[in-house]
């Protein structure tokens, strides 16, 4: 929920890609990265393809909310 705009929005992600085996977790760098009428920030990937562990940063907007 954001504390400016008291909106909630879905901030932490699973991701599954059966057909590569792989998964991968989306976690936001802080939580409160809103706009009015959408949500957009820096975030963290963590997750594996096969056996190989990958990290890495994304950027994600969400709007609509």
């Amino acid at each position: 929920v954001s504390k400016r705009i008291f909106r909630t929005y879905p901030i932490d992600w699973a991701i599954t890609l059966p057909g590569l085996d792989a998964e991968f977790e989306v976690t936001p760098l802080f939580d409160d990265q809103t706009f009015p009428g959408l949500w957009e920030g820096l975030c963290d990937v963590s997750g594996r393809v096969g056996m190989s562990q990958r990290t890495g940063q994304a950027f994600v907007e969400l709007n609509g909310y």
